[in-house]
């Protein structure tokens, strides 16, 4: 599965489009210090590889970096008994018990727990959204179509106006043109493009538009 490591001697997967996906999209948000997104990505690949330690690693460092002390000591713990013997690991575990017992008066539970939940929220939605661009990929339209409408469902108001809500929008285009559904694509592209110039968003406005020019 993996052909090399890179300078941090984290493995790199080399084949699975979603392998690669989730740990580029990881690495990346981590550097970034976007701490949820990594922990999301991660957490994609320790379900597709709950033996491989780097990526518990990985995780326990996204969830240092939101404060969820117990989930950062738990995951370096497990990447240590699946024989991650790198000595950063103990030294993150400590620190997290640290800063565990540090905050313990002020409710530590709390934070692990509501980052925990929104984890979840977020891990189903960028699971849902991989796997149908894997279907997309693969032609199975009526696939993307039953999954984009599942994470649609899953998504709060308040994502309404963002990129993954836009960018589900333009799977389900894409996945009615394949199919055939050229009004039903039209429609599609007509509410995102009135939605896109009502949140100012013209980067929207011109990708629907784009997709709106390949029915005529």
């Amino acid at each position: 599965m993996f052909e090399h490591k890179d300078s941090s001697g984290v493995s790199q997967p080399s084949e699975d489009h979603t392998d690669s996906l989730a740990y580029y999209n990881g690495r990346e948000a981590l550097d970034a210090a976007q701490f949820a997104d990594a922990a999301n990505n991660f957490t994609l690949l320790i379900e597709r590889h709950p033996r491989d330690p780097q990526y518990r690693w990985m995780r326990a460092k996204a969830y240092y970096g939101l404060g969820a002390w117990d989930l950062c000591r738990q995951d370096c713990d497990l990447a240590a008994e699946l024989g991650l013997t790198l000595p950063e690991v103990r030294q993150l575990a400590e620190m997290a018990i640290t800063e565990a017992h540090t905050s313990g008066n002020r409710g530590a539970g709390k934070p692990d727990f509501m980052a925990l939940l929104a984890l979840r929220h977020n891990y189903r939605l960028r699971s849902l959204f991989i796997n149908a661009d894997e279907r997309l990929a693969e032609g199975d339209y009526n696939g993307v179509l039953e999954l984009v409408t599942l994470a649609e469902r899953l998504l709060d108001n308040g994502d309404a106006s963002g990129d993954l809500a836009f960018n589900l929008g333009l799977m389900r285009v894409r996945a009615c043109i394949g199919s055939g559904k050229q009004g039903e694509a039209l429609e599609v592209i007509d509410f995102y493009i009135k939605h896109a110039q009502a949140t100012g968003r013209d980067d929207y406005v011109r990708q629907f538009k784009v997709q709106r020019s390949l029915l005529y």
